[in-house]
């Protein structure tokens, strides 16, 4: 997922009043060689989101239209 999507997502929540964590996870290969990349990744960070239950439905479908891969 790219920096600006992960931003917009923030932004959604925040702006509809729903708590979250994000956790970032580095996928880059341990000591920074050029591991094998999958065809169309750009990056090697991911960010993953962390909402309550009661308002899982209503984040993903907030955050439906956000393009994850640009």
């Amino acid at each position: 997922m790219s920096l600006r999507a992960q931003s917009e997502i923030r932004d959604i929540l925040s702006g509809n009043g729903i708590a979250y964590d994000v956790t970032t996870i580095d996928r880059a290969p341990l000591g920074g060689g050029n591991g094998p990349v999958r065809e169309g990744y750009k990056s090697s960070t991911i960010y993953k989101f962390k909402v309550k239950k009661t308002d899982y439905d209503k984040a993903k479908y907030l955050i439906s239209n956000v393009n994850m891969n640009d």
